[in-house]
């Protein structure tokens, strides 16, 4: 389902500088994706992550003044009976007198929709890359995974031009557990630098699983917030990585 409200800030745009999710019954709340007036993405909760990291001091998120659309995904594997929900989301807005230096968004650029994990694998890797060609170097700040059950780790690289490869994010992923990481510090993407989104998963079942976004399908994305806002823009690789296993 989706809920509509116009931007409880009036006419103009503000920085959002924290967050905080009203989580109400997670036995069927799978996701929720806070959309601006353009269906632009401004910000989102799964399992695990009530509260987003803090930005830093210098850095607050562009939220659009106008209809705002908060689009509710559930899961009722059960499906016995109803279930209620009042989630919602709670948000620190700056008025434009009070901005802080830098506006920045959310990339979702850093993703592989290209999933087929056969049945019986174990430690199967899904790849995406991201080849920087901007003309205006952006400025990651956090790092966000997101899948389903299947997913077992987590893994996202930035290989420099010049060769050097900055590991963003190593761990363990559990679907219960999702969380924002703040990169520390902020890493600075460059013309021709790579970003690399590695998913791993274990598949015990007798069929292959693909994308989608019911739980028993899968993800591979890192949502990553970057500034300024408008300046990500990725070439060879955005959205098809290699597939393989290891």
């Amino acid at each position: 389902p989706k809920m509509s409200v116009a931007s409880p800030w009036g006419s103009e745009a503000v920085q959002m500088i924290a967050m905080r999710a009203l989580t109400d019954n997670k036995k069927v709340l799978h996701h929720w994706i806070l959309y601006g007036p353009s269906r632009e993405f401004l910000t989102g909760w799964a399992p695990g992550n009530d509260m987003h990291s803090p930005l830093p001091p210098d850095v607050g998120m562009h939220f659009p003044a106008g209809t705002l659309t908060l689009d509710l995904h559930y899961n009722n594997l059960l499906g016995t009976q109803a279930e209620p929900d009042n989630s919602g989301l709670e948000v620190c807005v700056l008025k434009k007198a009070n901005f802080r230096p830098n506006t920045a968004t959310v990339n979702q650029t850093f993703s592989q929709f290209m999933i087929n994990i056969p049945a019986h694998a174990m430690n199967f890797d899904v790849t995406g890359s991201c080849t920087f060609t901007g003309a205006t170097p952006v400025t990651l700040v956090t790092a966000s995974p997101h899948a389903h059950t299947l997913a077992r780790h987590m893994k996202f690289t930035l290989t420099k031009k010049s060769g050097e490869m900055i590991v963003m994010h190593d761990a363990a992923f559990d679907f219960n557990e999702q969380a924002t990481y703040s990169l520390k510090p902020a890493l600075k993407l460059e013309n021709g630098d790579v970003v690399t989104t590695t998913c791993t998963y274990d598949n015990p079942g007798d069929t292959p699983v693909t994308f989608g976004e019911n739980t028993g399908n899968e993800m591979c994305f890192n949502f990553a917030v970057y500034y300024p806002m408008g300046s990500m823009a990725c070439g060879s690789g955005t959205f098809a990585g290699g597939l393989g296993g290891r």
